[in-house]
């Protein structure tokens, strides 16, 4: 299905128009930001494409497993009950963020060919991360994602999750990208030479005055979107703050 162009009438609803025929990838779809990002396409986009959802395997379970779990997820209970086709919109690609290409052959990155929006969720949510294993996870997956985008004919935007506390340091945070706490090529150089023992060893002052592992790499990986640019399409980053469910929020307030 081709994209239909969007409609500037406000006598209908702008994202429903702009989604229509359009295919998404999504990393980190079985995260909890990513299963409400696909739940709200879902439901608000009735006319949306395919929804191309990276996973690997992880614990003993394929892909496609995960998949066939995730649409159970109770997340999913109003899409089942109004429009249980639009589950049948989810396709898995095999992949794995911490590897290069994402782990993907050249036929599962042919299968994007039609995607024209990109979703990056996923990432490490470990504090204590090492530092070694959380730049090539929040960091180098974004360059590698970002370097497929380039190659895909269709894109039409490139989303990057970030979060509200990747400058956790600050009193005031804007809405724009601050220079890197490191230069990026140095942490990739002293991720990729350094001992282990010795990066567990220099971490807290080399990371300073990032308070962990997570925040030092996701505001670098800020600043790999902002260093790539807008390469024919637009890029985006979303900072979310603290992420609960209702049923946590109620558990909280009784």
């Amino acid at each position: 299905m081709v994209p239909r162009p969007v409609s500037p009438s406000p006598a209908e609803p702008l994202l429903p128009r702009f989604y229509a025929g359009r295919s998404i990838l999504i990393t980190g779809a079985t995260g909890f930001m990513g299963k409400v990002l696909i739940e709200r396409i879902l439901s608000t986009c009735p006319d949306v494409g395919r929804l191309h959802l990276l996973m690997r395997d992880k614990k003993g379970h394929s892909p496609q497993k995960r998949l066939a779990q995730l649409k159970q997820s109770q997340v999913f209970d109003n899409v089942r009950a109004r429009n249980h086709r639009q589950l049948d919109k989810l396709f898995v690609i095999c992949g794995d963020v911490s590897k290069p290409h994402l782990g993907m052959d050249s036929e599962a990155i042919a299968e994007l060919r039609e995607v024209s929006i990109v979703f990056h969720s996923a990432a490490t949510l470990k504090f204590d991360e090492p530092l070694r294993v959380a730049i090539d996870q929040n960091v180098r997956s974004v360059q590698r994602l970002l370097e497929i985008c380039d190659k895909l004919p269709n894109i039409a935007a490139f989303i990057h999750v970030s979060t509200a506390y990747s400058n956790a340091e600050l009193t005031h945070v804007e809405e724009r990208v601050y220079p890197p706490p490191v230069p990026l090529e140095q942490a990739f150089t002293i991720a990729d030479s350094l001992p282990e023992e010795l990066l567990v060893k220099i971490n807290a002052e080399y990371i300073s005055p990032k308070p962990n592992t997570y925040t030092f790499t996701k505001a670098l990986a800020e600043n790999v979107v902002q260093e790539h640019g807008i390469k024919g399409y637009p890029v985006a980053i979303f900072r979310p703050t603290i992420v609960i469910s209702p049923s946590a929020i109620h558990t909280l307030v009784g």
